[in-house]
C-alpha cells in the first residue's frame, strides 16, 4: 500500500491433507477427494501435497520481499491456514470419523499458519473456505479473520439478512492500519 509500511499479500493456498489424521495417507485421501470431493474436477499435473508445496515457496519468498522492505503484512487466502480455525464435531460413529477426516484433508494445510507465524510482519490473515462464521481468532501475534460470505445453513445464525448483498454487509470487516 503506497506510502506505508503496510504490504497486502494475496495467494489462494491449497491443502495438503495435514489437518487430517490420513495426512500421510495420500493416495487414500486422493482416492476419497475424486469420488465425493468438489475439487475432484480440477485437473493439475501433481497430488495435493506437491501444489502446497508451491503455494508455500510462493508466499515465503513474498514474505520475505515485505520483511527485507520492513513492511507489515496483512496475509488474504482461501483456505484455512491453523487447525483453531477448524470447528471440532463431536463424532461417535466410525464411518462419520473418517468422512469428517477426509474432509478436514481439504480445508487447508498446518504448514500455511506455520509459515506465517515465522514471520513477526505478519499482523492479520483472512481466509474463508470453512463455510460458516466465527469469531477473531489470535494466534501469537496474528489476528485470523473468517470472512466466509455467502453460505446459508439450516438451524444456523450465520446468516444475517434477506440477501447475499445483506450478508455480504453484514460481514464486511474495516482493518485499521
Amino acid at each position: 500500500m503506497p506510502q506505508t509500511n503496510w504490504r497486502i499479500i494475496g495467494n489462494n493456498g491449497w491443502y495438503d491433507y495435514s489437518f487430517s489424521t490420513y495426512k500421510s495417507n495420500v493416495k487414500e485421501v486422493a482416492q476419497w477427494k475424486r469420488a465425493y470431493w468438489v475439487d475432484r474436477s480440477i485437473m493439475q499435473p501433481m497430488n495435493d501435497p506437491e501444489r502446497m508445496a508451491i503455494v508455500l515457496h510462493q508466499v515465503e519468498e513474498a514474505l520475505e520481499q515485505a520483511h527485507n522492505q520492513q513492511k507489515q503484512v496483512i496475509f488474504m487466502t482461501h483456505f484455512a491456514p491453523i487447525r483453531e480455525a477448524l470447528p471440532h464435531p463431536l463424532i461417535e460413529s466410525v464411518r462419520r470419523q473418517r468422512m469428517w477426516e477426509m474432509t478436514t484433508a481439504m480445508l487447508g494445510s498446518r504448514h500455511l499458519g506455520a509459515l506465517l507465524a515465522k514471520f513477526p510482519e505478519v499482523k492479520a490473515v483472512f481466509y474463508g473456505h470453512l463455510h460458516y462464521a466465527q469469531p477473531l481468532i489470535t494466534v501469537g501475534n496474528i489476528e485470523y479473520r473468517n470472512q466466509a460470505v455467502g453460505v446459508r445453513r439450516k438451524n444456523s445464525e450465520d446468516w444475517k439478512g434477506e440477501s447475499l448483498l445483506d450478508q455480504w454487509i453484514s460481514r464486511l470487516y474495516t482493518k485499521k492500519i
